[in-house]
């Protein structure tokens, strides 16, 4: 999969996809957005540090970094990050 939107990446740069959920809930947003939000997140991984992201409008609060995948990140206990939603990240 990361081959994949590598790819997308290099042929279609800045530009918005859409991907629908087998859950029916979808997610757009650019494709180049998802690698530097996902190198600076997992920096904080495991340290006393928080972040406070703005997604979608809304401020996620601030919470510690308690792991980071391809294109998504968990906060605290219970908030989960979209990583090519992120418009802003607070430290």
């Amino acid at each position: 999969m990361r081959n994949i939107l590598e790819q997308m990446i290099t042929l279609f740069p800045g530009v918005n996809i859409g991907i629908n959920y087998a859950d029916g809930d979808s997610v757009s947003g650019r494709l180049d957005s998802i690698f530097p939000a996902q190198f600076t997140l997992t920096s904080f991984v495991g340290t006393p540090a928080t972040v406070n992201i703005i997604v979608g409008g809304t401020a996620t609060g601030n919470h510690h970094v308690k792991a980071v995948g391809f294109g998504a990140v968990f906060l605290g206990s219970e908030t989960l990050v979209s990583t090519c939603k992120i418009e802003n990240i607070k430290f």
